[in-house]
């Protein structure tokens, strides 16, 4: 389904919740995917990843992930967040 799509980033906030660790929200755009039988999608594919990270050292590592198509029509461009640093 994936070997052929290209994801980009659409915004992302970052906020920090200790001086250690940080909740990610990423708004991405997929395109070229297809359906589960091959067919290319229509449409490009958007949605968010929520992340959990905590810093290691010099690294940020990513402790916990949830990521979730955005319905078209459910969540409006006005919800969806530029790049930002809170």
């Amino acid at each position: 389904m994936f070997k052929a799509s290209v994801t980009r980033t659409q915004g992302m906030t970052i906020r920090p919740l200790t001086p250690d660790i940080c909740l990610v929200h990423r708004n991405w755009r997929m395109v070229g995917d297809t359906d589960r039988d091959g067919t290319p999608r229509a449409t490009p594919r958007e949605g968010i990843i929520t992340w959990i990270v905590r810093r290691d050292g010099s690294k940020w590592l990513i402790d916990a992930a949830h990521n979730t198509n955005i319905a078209p029509g459910i969540v409006g461009q006005e919800h969806r967040k530029p790049m930002s640093r809170s």
